[in-house]
């Protein structure tokens, strides 16, 4: 359901909002909407003589400032109790059987969920015409102002980024949903344990799609390509779903596959060999949309920056935009990159899900020639494969046997030495307590740093040792 963003109450959590992860959402919900609802609860109080209504903010204060921030009047919100239970439909007829109850409850929902997105979709393209229409002015000014600077310094300025395209939601056909060139194969899994979830509590998030088209029985025919959500769709299939709820975006191309890649690098699912493969990917897609951004020509770009001569500010790096996009720190970004520029997609793709799934691994072949990493892989297999060499049990109890009767061996003689040197011993002590000279020697012969039996014998008896 929703509700209007200035009945929503957030006293005491000002301080808890995160700047940086606030202006990335707004970037974020600016193309694609809200990511998830915020979490409330039913508030009531009075103030200043007057008795207000309306929700205590529970969770999700940075996505409320942000819609606040984008200029919304409403946002979606799951509403909570007092304990924290997500709630219940009010109403419940008093005298109805277990059936007529099931029936009354589900046909209830099945209205409100029909109302609420209807009026979803309504508010959707109210905002998102607002929005446009603001935005395209100020794209357009930006891209005179770039064209205008870069003629007079004689640099070729970027392609301005176009407008946020339109966010719609509404219930698609399953069956019009085309899967391609997806990286990540769906996890059988992730989708039992989802069909269980959207069987119980419905579907929490829509899926996001674009518009495309696709070829059918030799024809060609205008379909939706899915952006993110493979795994619900998957579900809601197994589920025997004909529709489901989906964010229908004006993305296409390489922004579709930067969102994709953008929703699996935010989780914490992944393996090192498919973080390699989708930052590889996000790279390829970024670089292609802001070709400033590549290595040598962002290098000449700073030169003339330098020297004065350069043109409007360009679109950031890739490995910031990837870092504050997915909340990653720019060396990890920068790793994945390396690592998946370096090692030949085939070879990282037979390592996914694999033991030697591991950045220690990885690392091993990025430094081998793309060439190479094909049997530089099959020898890692068979070196982590090869059993390590064993002592057979005769041979080891023999060698443990023979190490026992030399210990016991050393321990007799060394006992029988000192039998017969403690009557030596104990004439040299009688005679240093006469003779000062062989007394100064025998303490000498105590304190030697490497004493051999007769010092051993010695030391308990001479003075000061």
């Amino acid at each position: 359901m929703q509700a209007p963003i200035d009945r929503i109450y957030s006293e005491g959590r000002r301080g808890r909002i995160n700047e940086e992860t606030v202006e990335s959402l707004v970037k974020s919900m600016a193309v694609v909407g809200l990511p998830a609802p915020i979490t409330v609860r039913e508030y009531s109080a009075n103030k200043n003589g007057f008795h207000i209504t309306g929700y205590m903010l529970v969770a999700g204060a940075d996505r409320l400032e942000a819609a606040k921030r984008l200029g919304w009047d409403w946002i979606d919100i799951d509403v909570v109790d007092a304990d924290g239970h997500a709630s219940k439909l009010a109403y419940r007829p008093a005298k109805l059987n277990a059936a007529d109850e099931i029936a009354a409850v589900s046909a209830r929902r099945e209205e409100q969920r029909e109302r609420e997105a209807a009026k979803r979709q309504q508010d959707a393209q109210a905002r998102t015409a607002a929005r446009e229409e603001q935005q395209m002015g100020l794209y357009q000014a930006i891209a005179s102002g770039s064209a205008m600077l870069a003629s007079r310094v004689g640099y070729k300025a970027a392609t301005p980024t176009p407008a946020a395209p339109a966010v719609q939601t509404m219930m698609i056909p399953v069956a019009d949903i085309s899967i391609k060139d997806r990286i990540r194969p769906a996890s059988q899994a992730t989708v039992d344990r989802l069909v269980d979830s959207i069987r119980e509590s419905g579907l929490l998030h829509p899926i996001t799609i674009a518009r495309g088209t696709t070829i059918r029985n030799g024809m060609r025919m205008d379909c939706y390509v899915l952006v993110s959500g493979l795994h619900r769709l998957e579900a809601a299939k197994a589920l025997g779903w004909t529709e489901i709820e989906a964010k229908v975006t004006g993305l296409e191309g390489h922004a579709a596959t930067i969102v994709e890649c953008d929703e699996n690098l935010c989780g914490t699912t992944l393996t090192a060999a498919e973080r390699a493969l989708f930052t590889k990917r996000r790279k390829w897609a970024y670089e292609a949309l802001h070709p400033e951004t590549r290595a040598h020509v962002a290098g000449a770009h700073g030169s003339n920056a330098a020297q004065g001569n350069a043109s409007a500010k360009l679109a950031p790096a890739f490995t910031a935009d990837t870092a504050a996009k997915t909340g990653q720190a720019e060396r990890t970004v920068q790793r994945d990159a390396t690592r998946g520029a370096k090692i030949d997609p085939d070879v990282l793709t037979k390592i996914v899900g694999t033991e030697l799934d591991r950045g220690v691994v990885l690392d091993e072949l990025a430094a081998a020639p793309k060439e190479q990493q094909g049997a530089a892989l099959e020898q890692i297999k068979a070196s982590r494969s090869a059993p390590k060499p064993t002592i057979p049990r005769p041979v080891a109890a023999a060698v443990k046997q023979q190490e026992r009767a030399a210990h016991d061996q050393d321990a007799r003689e060394t006992e029988a030495i000192t039998a017969a040197m403690m009557p030596l011993a104990e004439a040299i002590r009688r005679l240093a307590e006469t003779d000062p000279q062989i007394g100064e020697a025998v303490h000498r012969l105590a304190h030697w740093r490497a004493p051999g039996i007769l010092a051993g014998l010695l030391r308990p008896t001479v003075k000061g040792a």
